[in-house]
């Protein structure tokens, strides 16, 4: 299945309801439904299916989005979904990087300054070729020839895949492979893309594949460990395969600044730029400061002491053993209703109402068990209760 892989991604279309109050205070429903899109399949989390155990994991993926949705959330509690009615899946093939296009002598032509390709009898093996290019860095004193490049490549080729063959190798895989020149190579990866624009082209950093580092920026600046590539794709084949050409210079390719740490954050090249770049390289070399501010009166983090005040009584006499956990207590609720008067108060002020006792319901749990009393405004409510309180605490004592 290793040249079977493919990628998965999928949107649901929902039927929703929607509870709103109209002027009056009366409750409107209402339902509406939210169609799948293409373009909302990727945050649906695509995935690359590998193995049988890729599908039966994205299986449970697909139930935890489905019940995920269905809660409401502090933005809106109004809605809510409550079916799923249609369904878009995305499955398409990973290109495989290998074979040369017409399209190539263009870019060739128009950026031969950044750009390095090897004159190959083998149909396959340009990210391999491109890999071996970089490692194989002309200088004035020796310039590297294409047959020197190709025997740099079938070495990479033998330390990434066993029984290596350049005549059967059947193209680079990008979803898989790039992970052989992080463990091997130790090397980051950038990959470029283009957008055609009549007769001229733009080039952009599509996406990075880092690998971790514990380089100080020092380093990093000194240091020399990505890969530039360029991607090609071909009409005339439908975009099944596309080639692939070693950048050498990215920032004359894309015509912008890239920042020698990160290398990733660009900058535009115009009047502010110089201070721009500097600003954010500081930021770059610089690590995160935390600040610890202090209470003007030191004190002890203790909660457990000092938001209890029987146990802090005791502690400072030094009568904590004597500290126990209640046992018996009483708890009660009250119920008011309003009551108008509508008195004025003063010149400026007035009295609208004033709460009333209506009940009181107590629970008592004392060494005999647990009771519960009630009494209301035509019992004398008030007088009653505080009485059957004060017999159970005596009683108590």
């Amino acid at each position: 299945m290793e040249r079977k892989i493919y990628k998965l991604a999928i949107n649901f279309g929902f039927i929703y309801e929607r509870k709103d109050r109209d002027k009056n205070n009366a409750i409107k429903i209402t339902y509406g439904y939210i169609i799948p899109r293409e373009s909302m399949t990727e945050r649906r989390a695509p995935l690359l299916i590998k193995s049988q155990q890729d599908i039966e994991l994205y299986k449970e993926y697909v139930q935890s989005v489905i019940i995920s949705v269905q809660e409401k959330t502090l933005i809106d509690t109004k809605q809510k979904y409550i079916a799923v009615y249609s369904v878009c899946l995305m499955t398409y093939i990973l290109p495989i990087s290998g074979k040369p296009i017409p399209s190539l002598k263009i870019h060739l032509s128009k950026k031969r300054q950044c750009l390095r390709y090897v004159n190959s009898p083998y149909p396959n093996t340009c990210v391999l070729e491109a890999i071996a290019r970089h490692l194989l860095k002309d200088t004035k004193e020796k310039r590297y020839s294409d047959s020197q490049v190709l025997h740099k490549m079938k070495e990479i080729g033998a330390l990434f895949y066993k029984d290596f063959n350049p005549k059967t190798f059947e193209g680079f895989n990008y979803a898989t492979d790039i992970q052989k020149i992080h463990e091997h190579l130790k090397l980051s990866v950038n990959l470029f893309s283009y957008e055609q624009d009549d007769k001229t082209f733009h080039y952009f950093l599509s996406q990075s594949f880092p690998i971790p580092t514990s380089l100080s920026a020092t380093e990093l600046l000194e240091g020399d460990d990505e890969l530039n590539l360029l991607l090609i794709q071909s009409e005339e084949i439908n975009g099944i395969n596309i080639h692939t050409l070693l950048v050498t210079d990215k920032q004359r390719l894309t015509g912008l600044l890239f920042c020698p740490i990160c290398k990733n954050h660009c900058f535009k090249q115009d009047t502010n730029t110089a201070k721009e770049m500097e600003r954010h390289i500081k930021k770059c070399k610089g690590k995160i400061v935390k600040q610890v501010h202090l209470d003007d009166q030191q004190r002890p983090f203790i909660p457990h002491i000092m938001c209890n005040k029987t146990y802090r009584y005791l502690l400072a006499q030094g009568r904590q053993n004597e500290f126990k956990p209640t046992q018996y207590f009483i708890t009660y609720d009250f119920e008011t209703y309003e009551h108008k008067v509508n008195t004025n108060f003063g010149k400026e002020s007035k009295v609208i109402s004033q709460l009333v006792p209506l009940s009181v319901a107590s629970t008592i749990h004392s060494s005999k068990g647990i009771k519960s009393i009630y009494y209301d405004i035509c019992t004398g409510m008030l007088k009653c209760w505080a009485i059957n309180n004060k017999t159970h605490q005596r009683k108590e004592m």
